[in-house]
């Protein structure tokens, strides 16, 4: 085999790259949202693992994952504001950075273990090599390292998403910051979710890290004095695909906004913000005020008619089922306001046989429940504690001081609601301060009103990360996803905007809208394009988001008629579950079948 030139000479310069890796990811993210440069910043990585034995690939991919996790979840520290035992929060945070970090090293060691094993020495003109004696013509050494580095350009994207594609779903999943999350904001490119999910969006993002990569390779390469192709075939290629990518989608999101007033339900939603500390959500000095916020702020978007008033999660301090007080609480509100979407928790059965489920209540006009959702998708060692049950004594780590338990079905609930044409709205701008924008009915209107049904879901806390679910409430028939949440437990960090930049990608997976509801956090809407409202986006430039007492808007559903997306009907099915297969073949491949490698 060809002696590997290794550009990153010493652990110092292995570490740099490494670092430089990790640091880059982390301000591709919120709070800094740099998103640009998540399209280079795999570039020192992907080198440094195709010059790297695999053991040592694992160990520096490891470290440049270590430094991303670490900074991106740094706000989990503030659980120890919210109540949560320091050292506690701490181990936690360690161990979930490094867990998230050993994909990433082992993305590294795959490339590093491929590049290796299946890339002939006569065929390193592609690459940082020098070129062995083979008998070989220059001319075929310059074709095939193209053909090579054209195939490396797909197979690299191809085992990250695979990786990424394990961690969100292995072990219960965390499916937090996949990279194409951070493009949230560019609307072209994150268009084709429609299609693979946001794992298609790390696609074609990774797909240009690699380009970039081998490109750089192969001026090096020619620095050194190996014949390489003066073409750069494989940029050319990164950049045609993303350029179509971007194309495309700003074709797809004009032809969107063009059927924005055709064959929609319109609803008016009213988003309550209690904005109750963590630290007071379950005190008993604080449950008056906390039910009071709740009925101030509820009747005061009472005058704007909205045809569903939401709470966030569990929004009130007492089950609401088994406490007649607060039942009556929400009855003399529906009756006085109209129906509320409730989020409470809800206590099933007695003693040992006690289930406590963390739940979403539909309450209609007249105080009846219309309908119920349980969340399906717990939190680990927040909501539950796993091995709990073989091992009792984990009980008294559980934060609620009980685990929950996870519903089993996708709720849809269905509202009739007002169906009138954009027509007879007019624009105003108010909200608990006086400046969110919304469309108030006009009262001079003398059409009488056509109501229409509603039929959405919801989403409780993180679900609105993981795409299975909200692509099974979908195609259950719901247009319309509600997120309800509580990010007090990490109150002034950048938790909230992390979180509200999935919910985006379920909007484009599945052409529906949504509507997010937080305690404290990010309400806003969002539309089937993936577009953020204005105000929202207003509001976080003034870094004034969270802490919006209420918002009241017009979204516009689509029908049920539509067609459903490619995603919604094969879900991962075709594409980052068969990224995630090869990829473990991959790993097997290169651990197997290692041979020690001398250091380089």
């Amino acid at each position: 085999m060809a002696t590997v030139y290794n550009p990153w000479r010493g652990r110092v310069g292995r570490g740099l790259a490494a670092v430089l890796t990790g640091l880059l990811l982390a301000v591709s993210f919120p709070p800094a949202g740099q998103a640009q440069v998540a399209w280079f910043a795999f570039v020192p990585l992907i080198i440094l693992a195709r010059c790297s034995d695999p053991l040592q690939a694992w160990w520096w991919g490891w470290a440049s994952g270590a430094v991303f996790w670490s900074l991106n979840l740094i706000w989990l520290l503030r659980l120890s504001q919210s109540g949560g035992y320091l050292p506690a929060v701490v181990t936690g945070w360690v161990l979930l950075s490094a867990y998230c970090a050993a994909y990433t090293g082992a993305f590294a060691m795959v490339v590093a273990g491929l590049s290796r094993r299946i890339v002939p020495s006569r065929v390193t003109s592609g690459t940082m090599a020098e070129i062995s004696e083979c008998g070989s013509a220059e001319a075929d050494r310059k074709d095939a390292g193209t053909l090579w580095n054209v195939a490396w350009l797909v197979l690299v994207p191809l085992l990250w998403v695979g990786f990424e594609y394990l961690r969100a779903t292995l072990f219960t999943g965390f499916s937090w910051n996949a990279l194409g999350v951070s493009q949230f904001r560019n609307l072209a490119i994150i268009q084709v979710a429609e299609f693979g999910g946001v794992y298609a969006v790390s696609f074609v993002i990774m797909l240009m890290n690699t380009g970039v990569a081998l490109t750089i390779l192969k001026f090096v390469a020619r620095f050194r004095g190996v014949p390489v192709p003066k073409h750069h075939l494989e940029l050319m290629l990164a950049v045609a695909v993303c350029c179509t990518c971007l194309f495309w989608g700003a074709r797809k999101t004009i032809r969107l906004e063009a059927e924005n007033d055709v064959a929609w339900t319109r609803a008016r939603l009213a988003l309550i913000q209690p904005a109750v500390p963590q630290v007071q959500k379950w005190s008993q000095e604080h449950l008056d005020e906390i039910y009071s916020r709740l009925a101030d702020l509820t009747r005061n978007v009472k005058s704007l008619e909205p045809d569903l008033v939401v709470w966030p999660e569990t929004a009130v301090p007492y089950c609401l089922l088994s406490d007649t007080g607060t039942l009556a609480f929400v009855h003399a509100l529906v009756e006085d306001v109209g129906p509320i979407l409730v989020g409470s928790m809800e206590a099933e059965g007695m003693g040992d046989s006690l289930r406590w489920y963390n739940s979403s209540f539909l309450v209609g006009g007249n105080g009846e429940i219309l309908g119920w959702y349980r969340k399906r998708h717990l939190v680990p060692f927040g909501e539950y504690i796993p091995l709990e049950r073989a091992f009792p004594l984990l009980g008294r780590f559980a934060p609620l001081g009980f685990s929950c338990t996870p519903g089993t079905t996708s709720t849809v609930f269905v509202l009739a609601v007002g169906g009138e044409d954009s027509a007879l709205a007019e624009e105003r701008a108010t909200d608990g301060s006086g400046t969110v924008p919304l469309r108030l009915r006009d009262s001079s209107a003398k059409d009488e009103l056509q109501r229409a049904a509603l039929p959405f879901s919801v989403l409780i806390c993180f679900e609105d990360t993981i795409s299975w679910l909200a692509r099974d409430a979908v195609r259950n028939g719901a247009r319309l996803l509600i997120n309800q949440t509580n990010d007090a437990w990490f109150e002034g960090s950048a938790a909230a905007v992390q979180h509200m930049s999935h919910c985006v990608f379920r909007c484009v997976e599945n052409r529906v809208v949504a509507a997010r509801c937080a305690n404290l956090g990010i309400s806003c809407f969002i539309d089937w394009k993936g577009e953020i409202d204005a105000t929202t986006l207003e509001l976080l430039k003034q870094g004034a988001a969270t802490a919006t007492q209420w918002r009241v808007e017009e979204v516009h559903v689509p029908l049920n008629d539509r067609p459903p997306t490619f995603y919604t009907r094969f879900g991962d099915m075709p594409f980052a579950l068969p990224c995630s297969l090869g990829a473990v073949a991959a790993l097997l491949a290169v651990v197997m079948g290692r041979v020690r490698l001398s250091p380089t």
